[in-house]
């Protein structure tokens, strides 16, 4: 099994990554990838209706496979909570036997039951972390609880669902968008990135993020949102690429 699926990513490592005319072979297999993306994301709420009181970010990826998102966000989370903010985390359980229902995350549980991520960033920071496959529900239930005023997502860019302050997006800086097309012709999970409000590029071959660059449509604003950060640039530490999540 191991070696099948070490096959199948070489296989989709030359499709996406290394030009291979496979790739526009795949090309009509993304339009319904695409129609059904655009579907969720006219159908969601809009994205600035976050709770009072409380800022929501989700750290997440725009392509598939592993770029580092969740050791950033445990920085992130880290600066966060020495700034004196009150920080919770919502995750998906990923592969964790709890991950269909609500369940805040305890130093008993383990691994197989709330995924490894998800307990990684409870026991690395002691902060709030719920998980559920509906990241909405798990927001709510953040919120319910009062004891935090900021909320990050460990992934769930495309949770359109989840209404959300800033977008944190994670990418190798050494693979980047590949050939740039969509699911399963190339590696983005969904199309049309010119709305994103953050990218962070983390290095390929280099143990830390580059930095965290404001992206917005009109290309000019390049100052960190007064509202958060205080208007001070933001640098954090990701992960080389052996070890990527």
């Amino acid at each position: 099994m191991i070696a099948v699926r070490a096959v199948i990513e070489r296989l989709l490592n030359d499709v996406w990554y290394e030009n291979s005319p496979l790739s526009w072979l795949l090309i009509p297999l993304s339009w319904p990838v695409g129609w059904v993306v655009n579907a969720r994301r006219t159908r969601a709420p809009d994205k600035r209706s976050t709770p009072d009181g409380v800022t929501v970010i989700v750290v997440g990826g725009l392509t598939v496979g592993g770029t580092g998102k969740t050791p950033v966000l445990i920085a992130l989370a880290r600066w966060l909570s020495d700034q004196g903010y009150r920080v919770g985390v919502v995750s998906r359980g990923y592969k964790g036997q709890r991950a269909s229902d609500l369940h805040r995350v305890t130093e008993r549980d383990s691994a197989r039951e709330v995924g490894d991520e998800a307990l990684l960033i409870h026991r690395e920071l002691g902060i709030p972390v719920c998980v559920c496959s509906d990241r909405q529900r798990a927001l709510e239930a953040l919120v319910a609880m009062g004891d935090v005023n900021v909320i990050l997502s460990d992934d769930g860019l495309q949770h359109y669902n989840m209404p959300r302050d800033l977008e944190i997006v994670v990418l190798d800086a050494h693979r980047g968008l590949g050939n740039g097309r969509l699911l399963p012709a190339g590696p983005l999970r969904e199309p049309d990135t010119g709305s994103l409000r953050w990218i962070g590029f983390s290095k390929g071959t280099a143990p830390m993020l580059t930095g965290v660059l404001l992206i917005t449509p009109s290309g000019r604003d390049t100052s960190l949102p007064e509202k958060f950060y205080h208007g001070r640039p933001a640098w954090t530490a990701g992960l080389s690429k052996t070890s990527r999540r």
